[in-house]
């Protein structure tokens, strides 16, 4: 057993001495101990701060586990609550884990704090979690619980969508819609991740009446925004000219690195009928990310991800990673879909027989 291990177990704080009935207060010495080695971790040197996290984990995972059985004699209180749901994200005793859950989902469904957990609900993406995120939204006494639920039974329905096709596929995005709009229209205030329910719910209804056009063959949809430097353009300006738009962003390492190559890629495209897009994904311009795009020589117009007005363009264009490139010819049509910055070479080829075509038009 490793030295923090050792050390806890030497401040009494292993729950298997505690007696019944005392989960409150075992629970506040196991939250004290934690915060104190993160304090430790924090003031540690670079080269011990893995090993001290690790053993950190290792110290949750098992403490949390031992904690169980006081929690399970609790399990209504709101520190059972917070075992239950720490066993869900650190496994020791996969049955135990899985007892937690049950637990966790008898008796915590319409109580406030469930919001934590919401979200480990929608990942299983099944039938079971829909029917617990609907008792949530139905029967939840807070409304923030009911409105993160709603939206989350839209978000479900969507992604389920993108898994299948035909009758199947137009059924799941009805009820992605039908939820979506429930949130939109009853929780629009409802501050949730940084934003609020209204305006993600936005975001995901826009996705959906774009999605068919986001495809290789299609025609690519507009976009009318504010850029990096203030001013409103759209991506229909480029009508004429092969367009690669990149979404981008200077917290995202790939992207970072495709910027000597797209900078080479617009010098050498220079005179020609091309242009270089972006959506650029930083939550916000401020002096360092000014800086870089400055230290970067990136020159090309951008538009700002988060817009004022609408949602944000990576969510309507229902963005999975950055980055992220569409290749447009001429005409407006989508001829490449590329996540990350792999084969470039292959990728300058298309984009060059692209801008001939274009050349003879």
């Amino acid at each position: 057993m490793r030295t923090v291990l050792l050390v806890l177990v030497g401040l009494g704080l292993l729950a298997s001495g505690v007696q019944a009935g005392e989960l409150k207060e075992a629970k506040a010495k196991f939250d004290a101990a934690v915060k104190e080695k993160e304090v430790e971790i924090a003031k540690a040197p670079a080269m011990f701060k893995k090993e001290l996290s690790d053993e950190l984990k290792e110290y949750i995972a098992i403490e949390t586990d031992n904690l169980f059985e006081l929690a399970e004699k609790e399990a209504e209180s709101a520190d059972a609550f917070e075992i239950f749901l720490a066993m869900q994200q650190r496994v020791v005793d996969k049955e135990k884990s899985k007892k937690a859950r049950t637990l966790l989902l008898t008796h915590h469904l319409t109580k406030p704090h469930i919001k934590k957990a919401l979200p480990l609900l929608a990942q299983a993406g099944d039938d079971s979690a829909e029917t617990h995120l609907k008792k949530v939204a139905e029967k939840n006494v807070d409304k923030e619980c009911q409105a993160v639920a709603t939206l989350l039974i839209g978000v479900m329905a969507q992604a389920q969508a993108k898994l299948t096709n035909g009758q199947d596929k137009k059924e799941k995005l009805t009820k992605a819609t039908e939820w979506l709009t429930k949130a939109k229209e009853k929780f629009a205030d409802v501050k949730y991740q940084e934003s609020t329910i209204g305006k993600l719910a936005a975001g995901r209804l826009a996705a959906i009446k774009v999605a068919d056009s986001l495809e290789v063959g299609k025609p690519v949809p507009d976009i009318v925004g504010e850029g990096i430097d203030g001013k409103t353009f759209k991506l229909s300006d480029c009508k004429g000219k092969v367009v690669m738009l990149s979404f981008w962003a200077t917290w995202c390492g790939p992207c970072m690195r495709m910027v000597p190559h797209e900078r080479d890629l617009v010098e050498k495209m220079k005179g020609r009928p091309f242009e270089l897009i972006g959506v650029n994904g930083d939550p916000e311009l401020t002096d360092d990310v000014r800086q870089i795009i400055a230290d970067k020589k990136i020159t090309w117009r951008s538009f700002k991800n988060e817009q004022k007005d609408t949602p944000p363009i990576a969510e309507t264009w229902d963005i999975g990673g950055w980055p992220t490139i569409y290749v447009i010819d001429h005409k407006g049509v989508i001829k490449h879909i590329q996540l990350g910055g792999a084969d470039l070479d292959k990728f300058d080829k298309l984009i060059e027989e692209l801008v001939v075509a274009a050349e003879k038009k």
